[in-house]
């Protein structure tokens, strides 16, 4: 029987191993802190869900907008931000509860605030 060790010299698992531990290493590197967004930040955890949920492909890492419009500093209350989130307008997908709850969308809504 082959030791860990000799198994992971073998080229697919080599390889395997290998992108893993970049993959692993490249999440740790550019995910928001974690503690930020366990200790309760909603504009670290509205961050976060910014990039996971996908905005970030259509609306640019600052939400300065690209494929889809400038969305940062958000000139709309909650209630119009929530309504374009559930039944948007134009391009966009619909995000319903069961994609992004309400606590989380407020959380992406107070991060859109701070931004520039």
């Amino acid at each position: 029987m082959l030791t860990w060790h000799q198994r992971v010299k073998q080229p697919p698992l080599r390889a395997f191993a290998l992108v893993t531990l970049v993959a692993v290493a490249l999440t740790a590197f550019f995910s928001p802190s974690l503690s930020a967004v366990a200790d309760g930040d909603p504009i670290e955890h509205g961050r976060f869900l910014f990039s996971y949920q996908g905005c970030i492909d259509c609306h640019g890492p600052n939400a300065e907008g690209d494929v889809g419009p400038k969305i940062s500093a958000l000139d709309v209350s909650l209630d119009e931000f929530m309504t374009q989130l559930r039944t948007p307008k134009d391009q966009m997908d619909p995000y319903p509860p069961e994609l992004l709850n309400d606590a989380d969308a407020a959380d992406l809504y107070t991060f859109l605030q701070s931004l520039p």
